[in-house]
């Protein structure tokens, strides 16, 4: 088994550990709101969106091009199913000129309002980032982010933020 194999066999492994949710309501192409379509760049067609109720509204999630350890998705935050409202959610980084408007293999926290994501890259110095945010309407408040250069992520992290939850 390749390095590469390992890696990938290990985020399935992840996902099945947190148990990674349904994906909410598919929609067909052409149910997808022009409101929500306005918002997202990614490069690819509204062939596989899905629509969930999250965070006092609902959550597009659109699908981007990514590569056999990322699924990355682009998420719209809109008041109301029919897409009123629609804006792209960003989410900020540590640091503080850097926002992501895409994000990898996400994971939906509705109890606590958050959205969390494991990303890997093995050709990259820092090979393993598991980050939160808590969505509010539009907007993505970083809660945790912790990295690591060893791409199983067995050890070596280090946490750039860890703010509580709020109650």
């Amino acid at each position: 088994m390749s390095a590469m194999d390992e890696v990938v066999a290990g985020i399935e492994d992840d996902h099945h550990r947190i148990g990674l949710q349904g994906e909410g309501d598919v929609l067909d192409s052409k149910d997808v709101p022009e409101t929500v379509r306005q918002q997202v760049d990614c490069g690819t067609e509204a062939d596989d969106v899905t629509r969930r109720a999250f965070a006092g509204g609902f959550v597009f999630a659109w699908r981007c091009p990514g590569n056999h350890a990322n699924e990355m998705k682009a998420l719209v935050f809109a008041a109301s199913a029919d897409g009123s409202g629609a804006r792209l959610i960003r989410f900020p980084t540590p640091n503080p000129k850097k926002t992501e408007t895409e994000i990898s293999n996400v994971r939906w926290l509705p109890k606590s309002g958050e959205i969390a994501q494991l990303f890997v890259d093995p050709e990259s110095r820092i090979c393993r980032i598991e980050s939160r945010w808590r969505v509010e309407g539009a907007r993505a408040v970083l809660t945790h982010w912790r990295q690591t250069r060893d791409c199983k992520g067995r050890g070596g992290w280090l946490t750039l933020v860890n703010r509580a939850p709020r109650r």
